[in-house]
């Protein structure tokens, strides 16, 4: 191979293989329109899984590492069946979540490469064989060329003229019309002009200022006005406990009186209003989820358009530090909430630095991780005062920062509503 071309893109060839192991549908549509039959990987192995993936898909069975390991013959490159599968494992939890995008752009990587090296194979036939007839050593030439042409058309297809994005716009425009979720609160929908499909919302507060039951109080609301689906992904709480709330915010009666009405059985009769959330509001109970877990049951119920993640220091990643495992979740909520075309809320809590959750929440409190401020559309900042609570926006990529307003519990339940706007209070 001449100098300045790489015989492999590891990286690339490990993107694409680890991407196929979610059995991603778009992802495998993606991998096979440019990689056909495969045989553009140079790892042997890569081209092995490559191949196992694509027939348990033919065969429509569950793509996992168990079934991928058992169709690839580990004796060939040198595992044992034990060895490889702990590798398949290792490679189908490496990202959590791909974008798309990248997936197409490493696999053109992949198949340009290998067409590299056939380029190369035959530049070094025609010197071999001391300068072959013109024609030949023209046609590699050709084979070349085609291969920049290809890589030129990609990139001038990535450039958009005034009047294309002037079409876009339109197009987002009336999207957010039909999508757009509102918060429920009017200063802060105000401030941020809401949430599209695609945007993440972080909530931080310090422990028990109530950052479960804001996220619950919005989740109910976006169904009351909206009929967005959702689902509340509680990685800590348990059902009974997020059931319980939910019950008291719609019906009125406190939390403690909850569990009195079924004891008595009358829950049909005073908790009727509840069967009017059936369809639009969900739960998840389980620890220790992935993004890429969250990913895969989220696209188990159809239509959703906002999922709440309860909360963000819970979420399994890998990492050796806090640091790196924050930025990985941070980096990887804005990708699955693109990919799935939906609004991602998580709650976060918050460092010593908060205090004892009477401190107004500031920016640099939230900065454990760069990629949190950069990765999130909206940030906001929950603490408690004497009056209540109090709510700010830290961040709002598509509004404006530095709104605030009083918030509070509606009666005797733990619904969070406001109750005042600071700045139009002059506070």
């Amino acid at each position: 191979m001449r100098e300045g071309v790489q015989a492999v893109d590891k990286m690339s060839e490990t993107t694409v293989i680890s991407a196929m192991l979610t059995g991603d549908d778009e992802i495998l549509d993606c991998a096979e329109g440019i990689l056909g039959n495969g045989d553009a990987f140079y790892i042997k192995l890569h081209e092995l899984v490559y191949d196992a993936v694509m027939s348990l898909r033919e065969a429509e069975t569950v793509i996992d590492p168990a079934n991928v390991a058992s169709l690839v013959d580990y004796e060939s490159v040198g595992k044992s069946k034990e060895a490889l599968y702990s590798w398949l494992v290792e490679y189908a939890d490496v990202g959590d979540v791909w974008p798309l995008e990248s997936v197409e752009y490493h696999a053109k990587r992949v198949k340009d490469i290998a067409e590299l090296r056939g380029v190369d194979r035959e530049l070094r036939r025609v010197i071999t064989d001391n300068m072959a007839p013109e024609a030949e050593l023209s046609a590699a030439y050709d084979k070349l060329e085609a291969i920049m042409e290809r890589r030129v058309g990609v990139e001038s297809a990535e450039v958009i003229s005034v009047s294309d994005a002037k079409a876009i716009y339109r197009q987002y425009v009336a999207d957010i019309q039909k999508k757009n979720v509102n918060f429920g609160w009017p200063t802060i929908d105000k401030a941020t002009r809401g949430l599209v499909p695609g945007d993440v919302c972080l909530i931080f507060a310090r422990t028990n200022v109530g950052k479960s039951a804001l996220a619950q109080s919005m989740q109910l609301g976006i169904w009351e006005r909206q009929e967005i689906k959702s689902i509340f992904f509680s990685l800590e709480m348990p059902v009974t406990s997020v059931y319980e709330r939910m019950a008291s915010m719609i019906s009125g009666w406190e939390e403690a009186g909850i569990e009195n009405i079924f004891q008595v059985g009358d829950e049909d009769r005073l908790l009727g209003g509840l069967d009017e959330y059936q369809d639009g509001v969900f739960f998840v109970e389980k620890s220790g989820l992935s993004l890429k877990d969250i990913s895969r049951i989220t696209k188990t119920v159809d239509q959703v358009g906002v999922i709440f993640i309860d909360y963000m220091g819970l979420v399994k990643t890998l990492g050796r530090s806090p640091y790196e495992r924050l930025s990985n979740v941070a980096t990887s909520l804005k990708t699955m909430a693109k990919n799935l075309g939906i609004v991602v809320v998580c709650i976060c809590q918050l460092s010593r630095k908060g205090g004892d959750g009477t401190i107004p929440v500031a920016i640099d409190m939230v900065r454990d991780s760069g990629q949190i401020e950069e990765a999130t559309d909206v940030i906001l900042g929950m603490h408690k005062a004497e009056s209540g609570l109090k709510l700010a926006v830290l961040k709002a990529r598509r509004g404006r920062n530095g709104a605030k307003c009083q918030l509070g519990f509606s009666g005797d339940t733990p619904k969070i509503v406001e109750m005042y706007n600071e700045e139009a209070e002059g506070k």
